[in-house]
């Protein structure tokens, strides 16, 4: 860049940008956790959707879930369970297409979640809504405790 003229063009495939449309990218859900140092502190939790895959009936979703320190650490493989200092906590994550009925999502290590969902319309924008709690407290997002993904299965 700069005045010199010379300018290196990079293009890159497929092609990569800011998501647009009414599609969430990620969810910050905060809440009260233990502090390293025994005492209480608030934690900010960043919840991305991971991959979308159609099968036979419905679709598998999966999640990527850390916390904003671990985010920020270099080794992005330590994550929520596998992060030694939080091998003694209870984290569950649930997710449904309807509010009232959560299911259990499934931990597959390396803070992606999966869950297998019927009811999702390939092509439309559909919601899905997901808990996070954390040693039995649930994590908020604008003061609820259930948050609303927003996302649209392709082909």
């Amino acid at each position: 860049m700069g005045t010199s003229g010379n300018q290196e063009k990079a293009r890159f495939f497929p092609s990569v940008g800011m998501p647009m449309g009414e599609n969430t990218a990620w969810l910050a859900l905060f809440g009260t956790d233990k502090a390293l140092a025994g005492g209480a502190s608030n934690r900010l939790y960043l919840f991305y959707k991971n991959d979308i895959v159609e099968k036979n009936s419905g679709h598998t979703v999966k999640f990527f879930i850390a916390t904003k320190e671990l985010m920020l650490n270099k080794e992005s493989k330590v994550v929520i369970k596998d992060w030694p200092l939080l091998e003694d906590t209870d984290v569950t994550v649930k997710i449904g297409t309807e509010k009232t009925s959560l299911i259990e999502a499934t931990s597959e290590d390396n803070g992606i979640w999966s869950i297998d969902l019927d009811g999702l319309t390939v092509g439309e924008l559909n919601t899905v809504y997901v808990q996070l709690s954390r040693d039995g407290d649930i994590k908020k997002h604008g003061g609820n405790e259930i948050a609303e993904f927003k996302l649209t299965p392709t082909k």
